[in-house]
């Protein structure tokens, strides 16, 4: 869900209760306080008076950016003024990581502000102490001047990703989907540059049209050719004591003079096949070993894409219907959606998780929950095509590929399902697949071959099952409540323990 944070670096302080007023009235969830000191920036701005003047006058969330240095002095002056998100540079001081937990343990939240030229030596600093995001939303020199924006350079991506995993830490980075002069071939591009930096979590969200957003003008949309949806803000609804479904309602960018309807339709797929494939899950070993082969990781999910007609009968049935659902969750107007979801059938639509959903997050959620194995044996399909795309692998490399695929299905087996517990499978590896990936990103599989063929049981452990036996609970055994678990439990609990029987 998208969040609106104003800073007040544009308020007229003079009128600082009423600036704060407007701001609660307006529905921002977050007031942005930006602190400069005249050396880390030239600019000098505030200290944590500001805060303190600001604590009693908003219960909104005050989201405080450090731009100062040295930072470790000053953050228990801006803990104790109230802050409840402090974000500071990781170069700007010696230890971030003690200031990261410095600000945990004061019940704050800690964030790392990353700007274009970073060094990753900054960033090694921190540790595992964190998750690096980083929200390039396009790596198209053009489109980020259309939307007047910088960005890390390609480069210094590809270099900073796989830097950050070495030092064991996992990334996420947002791309928006179809903005102003972005065609389908630079989001595949962009994609595809995320994907060669090893970014874990690649998002891929639908642009939004927000009310007041210079974007949002007639003569941005005109120039831009944009063209626009409406649908409903994922499980935001309410039904009144009188009766009345309340929706809330958002304005999406679904195509312009650059980007066709389907197009956008075959990249919202695509977001699709990267949450479930590429999002830091159970085919971690197998891209360590496709990158050893020299296998393009981008060109594997794109192939998948391409080649859906290869997938299972059930698995094509689920691209199918969401490529349906994507059109479906689109209406001309807020009138109609209002309309429509007052009649009683469809508002149990919405109940059931049937609408209203982040399509993306609720098809992953199915896929881990249900077709996990068709998805696995998907990707393995694909996978082994490209291996042998140029010539016939050669034995040791088949048998490598024999036991990363193994493990794979192992790790994803039947983790969700009712009987998961009493159901343990076993699979034959001639690597350890386990030893393998405690090493670094640069050692070689071939180094890891058992003196013979080892029997692998996957099991879960109790805290696992109890762990999702909790939230299943709380949010129920539904695809919209198994989205929700699916989201709350991090992905390394839910994958099945690897033992040699």
């Amino acid at each position: 869900m998208t969040k609106i944070a104003p800073s007040i670096l544009a308020a007229d302080l003079s009128k600082i209760n009423n600036e704060v007023i407007n701001v609660d009235k307006a529905g921002a969830e977050y007031i942005h306080i930006d602190v400069m000191d005249g050396h880390y920036v030239p600019n000098i701005s505030f200290g944590p008076n500001i805060v303190e003047t600001l604590r009693p006058l908003t219960k909104k969330i005050l989201d405080v950016h450090l731009m100062i240095t040295p930072v470790m002095p000053y953050i228990k002056a801006f803990i104790d003024a109230g802050a409840d998100i402090i974000s500071f540079h990781p170069e700007a001081d010696d230890n971030p990581n003690s200031i990261i937990q410095m600000i945990k343990h004061a019940n704050c939240k800690a964030g790392i502000a990353i700007h274009p030229e970073v060094e990753i030596e900054a960033i090694q600093k921190l540790g595992k102490s964190t998750s690096m995001t980083m929200s390039v939303q396009s790596m198209d020199p053009q489109v980020l001047s259309n939307i007047r924006r910088d960005n890390i350079s390609k480069d210094a991506l590809i270099a900073l990703g796989p830097a950050l995993k070495e030092e064991g830490l996992s990334t996420a980075s947002d791309v928006i989907l179809g903005l102003p002069g972005e065609s389908y071939a630079s989001t595949i591009q962009t994609i595809k540059d995320l994907v060669h930096a090893d970014i874990d979590w690649i998002n891929v969200w639908t642009l939004m049209l927000i009310d007041g957003s210079e974007l949002n003008t007639p003569k941005e949309r005109k120039k831009w050719d944009l063209k626009s949806k409406f649908r409903i803000i994922p499980r935001d609804f309410v039904k009144l004591r009188n009766g009345t479904v309340v929706t809330e309602i958002e304005e999406v960018g679904i195509g312009s003079s650059s980007l066709s309807f389907d197009e956008y339709a075959e990249l919202r797929l695509l977001a699709l096949i990267l949450r479930v494939t590429n999002s830091g899950t159970i085919f971690a070993p197998l891209f360590k070993f496709l990158n050893e082969q020299n296998v393009d990781i981008f060109d594997l999910l794109y192939k998948m894409l391409k080649s859906i007609n290869l997938a299972s009968k059930n698995l094509q049935e689920l691209f199918n219907q969401f490529k349906q659902d994507t059109i479906t969750e689109l209406w001309d107007s807020p009138e109609e959606i209002e309309k429509n979801y007052q009649n009683e059938s469809e508002y149990k639509k919405l109940l059931s998780g049937k609408a209203g959903q982040n399509l993306v997050y609720y098809y992953h959620a199915l896929v881990i929950s249900e077709q996990i194995s068709d998805w696995t044996e998907f990707v393995l399909q694909i996978s082994e095509t490209m291996l042998n795309q140029d010539e016939k692998i050669s034995k040791e490399v088949e048998q490598q590929f024999f036991s990363v695929s193994n493990y794979s299905r192992g790790l994803g087996y039947d983790i969700l399902g009712k009987d998961r517990m009493q159901t343990e499978p076993k699979f034959f590896l001639d690597y350890n697949i386990m030893a393998w990936m405690n090493t670094g990103i640069s050692s070689s599989l071939s180094n890891f071959k058992n003196k013979k063929r080892k029997q692998v049981v996957f099991q879960l452990t109790d805290e696992q099952f109890n762990l999702v036996e909790d939230n299943l609970d709380v949010f129920g055994n539904t695809p919209t409540g198994r989205s929700q678990v699916i989201k709350v439990i991090p992905e390394s609990k839910l994958w099945r323990r690897p033992v040699i029987v």
